[in-house]
C-alpha cells in the first residue's frame, strides 16, 4: 500500500514544533516554543505568535475560534494519528507474515497426517489380508518408529502454530 500520507508527514515535520494554542482573545495560533525566526515573527503575552487568523474573511467569531482550536489540535494531533497509523500497519504486517507460517504449518501438518493415515490403512489391509509378506514383526516395529518419528515432526509442527499465536492448538493423542 503506498504511503499516501507522506506529504501530511512532510507538513507535520516542517511545521513550527508544539505544543499550539489558540487565544481566542486575538485570533491567534501560539507556542511556549520560539519558532525558526522570521523578521515579523512576534511575542505576545510571553507566547510565540504562529500565526494570526484576526484577519481572516469569517465574520463568524465563533467558526473562527472552531477553525483555531482545530488549527492548535492538528499540531499535536496529526503526528499522534501518524504514529497510530505506523503502528497498526506495523501490526497488520506481522499478522501477515504470521498467516502465512501458520498456512504453511498447517500444509506441512496436513501431508504428516496424510502420510500417517496412508501407512496404517496400509498396515490394516496387509494384516487383514494375511498374505505371503503380509506385515511381520520386523515390518511392525519399523512402521511403528517411522509413525513415532512422524508424530515428532507434527509435534513440532504443533509448537510452530502456537508460537505463531494461534492459541489453543490440540496435539495429536
Amino acid at each position: 500500500m503506498p504511503d499516501n500520507f507522506a506529504e501530511l508527514r512532510r507538513l507535520a515535520e516542517a511545521a513550527t514544533e508544539g505544543p499550539w494554542e489558540y487565544d481566542a482573545r486575538f485570533a491567534q495560533l501560539t507556542t511556549d516554543r520560539r519558532p525558526p525566526m522570521s523578521p515579523l515573527m512576534s511575542i505576545r503575552q510571553g507566547k510565540w505568535i504562529i500565526a494570526d487568523l484576526s484577519n481572516s474573511w469569517s465574520t463568524d467569531d465563533e467558526q473562527l475560534n472552531a477553525d483555531g482550536e482545530f488549527l492548535a489540535a492538528c499540531r499535536e494531533g496529526v503526528p499522534a494519528l501518524l504514529a497510530e497509523l505506523d503502528r497498526l500497519r506495523s501490526e497488520v504486517e506481522e499478522r501477515e507474515r504470521l498467516a502465512k507460517r501458520y498456512a504453511h504449518a498447517m500444509t506441512e501438518l496436513q501431508r504428516a497426517e496424510v502420510a500417517e493415515t496412508r501407512i496404517l490403512k496400509q498396515a490394516v489391509r496387509e494384516t487383514w489380508k494375511g498374505e505371503p509378506g503380509s506385515w511381520t514383526e520386523a515390518k511392525v516395529q519399523a512402521t511403528k518408529r517411522r509413525l513415532e518419528a512422524e508424530r515428532g515432526e507434527n509435534e513440532a509442527l504443533y509448537a510452530l502454530l502456537r508460537a505463531c499465536g494461534v492459541g489453543e492448538t490440540e496435539e495429536p493423542e
